[in-house]
């Protein structure tokens, strides 16, 4: 088994995409071709709740926080756990913190940081029932731009699991948001 970008494997000749659709002899995008739809989770920097597309924020000056959320756009029903993977510049970026978002009840999360890679996560304890939706906010993540933040640096998800009772779902990652120190030109 081979994994892809996005939330595509390919099994024995076989392209899966999601968990449901699986279609014989199908690649990955190629020239001319459309690419593979996106994961089931994104990075977002827009401050309300859920995805708003919002992937760049511009003037972004040295010492100040961002929050990035981290939302599931689909397949996240029934999930009592998750697992994200980021990769960031940490002369740029320093990890802050994260805030549990409210689409799994009652969880648990801690983070892992190794140099610029930061796995966070976290599952529900006991019996609950998991995520109710299946989209919503995991969390947020907040960084602090570094005194050495100077034109632009880019967060990237690289890797999500999934977590449900006795079962887990890996898939990769290319969503990233970028950070401008620089005002957007018209």
């Amino acid at each position: 088994m081979r994994r892809k970008t996005g939330d595509q494997m390919r099994i024995s000749g076989m392209l899966c995409v999601g968990i449901f659709f699986c279609a014989v002899g199908v690649g990955a995008a190629q020239p001319g071709k459309p690419a593979p739809p996106p994961g089931p989770v994104t990075l977002d920097l827009d401050p309300a709740r859920g995805d708003q597309g919002k992937r760049e924020v511009w003037g972004v000056q040295s010492g100040v926080s961002v929050a990035v959320e981290v939302v599931a756009l689909r397949g996240a029903k029934g999930a009592t756990g998750f697992t994200a993977t980021l990769r960031f510049d940490t002369t740029q970026v320093v990890y802050e913190g994260f805030e549990a978002g409210p689409i799994i009840p009652e969880i648990q999360t801690l983070p892992l940081l190794r140099g610029g890679m930061l796995e966070i996560g976290g599952g529900q304890f006991g019996s609950g029932a998991g995520a109710a939706q299946d989209a919503g906010t995991f969390g947020i993540l907040r960084f602090r731009t570094t005194p050495r933040f100077k034109d632009q640096t880019t967060l990237t998800l690289t890797r999500v699991r999934f977590r449900r009772r006795g079962q887990t779902q890996d898939f990769e990652s290319s969503a990233e948001v970028v950070l401008h120190r620089r005002r957007r030109s018209l």
